[in-house]
């Protein structure tokens, strides 16, 4: 720790620890696990970057499989 760091340790470990309001902290509680509940749910069709990378793989395993098929004859 720096000298100029020790006078403001000194005022934050002065300061009384927060108490949560059992009814404010259930709410939050709730709310949070809503959002997550509703972000895990799994996705019913593919995304579409998903299936735009796939025909890219296709595409790319297509033309390497001709460029061989070239340098072989």
């Amino acid at each position: 720790m720096t000298p100029d760091e020790a006078p403001l340790a000194r005022l934050l470990a002065r300061l009384p620890q927060a108490d949560a309001e059992p009814a404010r902290a259930a709410r939050v509680q709730a709310r949070c696990r809503s959002i997550l509940a509703r972000s895990v749910k799994p996705a019913a069709t593919p995304p579409r970057r998903r299936v735009e990378s796939l025909c890219v793989v296709g595409l790319c395993v297509a033309y390497l499989i001709s460029v061989i098929q070239y340098a072989l004859q």
